[in-house]
Order: C-alpha cells, then sequence, then structure tokens
C-alpha cells in the first residue's frame, strides 16, 4: 500500500531545529507513523537566490504590500514537485500558506490543506487606510475558502476569522490553549522561597 504524502509548510524550519522541549513547535510532524505516511517539509527560509527569484520578488513584494502579509509564490514555484505530490498540505506560515490556497482555489493544487492561522486577523486589524483593509479581507476570506479546514489556537479566534474574514465555522477546528505538565513541572529540584 502506498504511504500517504504529507507535506508540512514552515516559515523557518532552522529556529524549530533549535528548540528544546516539547515538539509542539514541529505541529505534529513527527508523530506520524511513517509505515503509512511520507512526511516531508518546505521552508520559507530554504527559498535560495536564484536569477528567477530576483526577477519574481517585484511581484511578491507588491502582493505582500496590498495584502499586509507575506506572500512567498516563489517557494512554491521552486519546489512545486512536492507540492504537487502532496495529499495532505499542512500550512503553519502565511507566507508560503496563502500561497498554497490560492493554487488549490485556481485549481493548480489537488491535495487537501489544512491552514494554521496564527495572528493573521490581527494582521488585518492593522492595515490602514479602512478601504484597503476591506479589500484583503475580502481577499483572505476568498483563499481561506479554498482551506480544507482552519486550524486556530484558541476559542477566541473563532469568532475574528467567521466575523472579520468570512470562513465558514464549519471549516474551523479549535485547538485550545493547555500546558505540557511534564516540561513545565519543578520536578524535585525546588526553587529556593517559590516552592
Amino acid at each position: 500500500m502506498a504511504r500517504l504524502k504529507v507535506l508540512f509548510v514552515f516559515r523557518q524550519l532552522g529556529v524549530f531545529e533549535a528548540i528544546e522541549g516539547p515538539r509542539d513547535s514541529w505541529y505534529g510532524m513527527g508523530d506520524f507513523d511513517n509505515e503509512r505516511v511520507e512526511v516531508s517539509h518546505v521552508a520559507r527560509n530554504e527559498e535560495g537566490r536564484g536569477m528567477i527569484r530576483w526577477v519574481w520578488l517585484p511581484v511578491e513584494q507588491l502582493i505582500t504590500k496590498l495584502s499586509g502579509a507575506g506572500f512567498s509564490l516563489y517557494v512554491m514555484m521552486r519546489k512545486w514537485s512536492r507540492f504537487g505530490q502532496a495529499k495532505l498540505i499542512i500550512s503553519t506560515a502565511d507566507a508560503v500558506g496563502l500561497p498554497v490556497l490560492l493554487a488549490k482555489r485556481l485549481g493548480l493544487l489537488k491535495a487537501k490543506v489544512l491552514y494554521i492561522s496564527q495572528g493573521l486577523t490581527d494582521s488585518v486589524e492593522r492595515i490602514t487606510p479602512t478601504s484597503r483593509r476591506r479589500r484583503v479581507k475580502k481577499f483572505y476570506g476568498w483563499l481561506l475558502g479554498a482551506a480544507d479546514k482552519v486550524v486556530v489556537l484558541g476559542y477566541g479566534a473563532v469568532s475574528p476569522l467567521v466575523d472579520m474574514i468570512g470562513v465558514e465555522e464549519s471549516k474551523i477546528v479549535v485547538v485550545p490553549w493547555g500546558v505540557d505538565n511534564e516540561f513545565w513541572s519543578a520536578g524535585k529540584e525546588r526553587l529556593p522561597g517559590l516552592c
């Protein structure tokens, strides 16, 4: 039986490799059954500096300026075969996740997309003037409509996505805030004066 191909999209992979402690920062990347699932990743900081990158950069900068968020289409162009082969794409970064949703919306990607939204609505609220903010909200709503599921961290993130961006509530999955009791426990050592 062929293994399911899952592709994770990160902003900066090197940051996660340096983290000690719980693996929460990897969004479950290391928790799949390797016999049934083939997991790979791409990261925005892997995009390189080829000639096509420099030709494409002004287009990305214009989209970024208009949309209020990074829009790294070049990462997708450079790693297109990996995106095209994936059956599930898990986006953890807007800068590459939004282009993934654009490609899916345009029918260029057939994979299911799980989009993890962290602060997108906060970024939209900072956009001025108001007329531009309205256009960006509509654009994001159109893009996020292509996601199979939108994951948010905490229940407080649901209503801004629904009310501000227009995401269908049935598409939103909430991961409640929690604490890793093993990592954040004092253990046998006590802090003088505190425990």
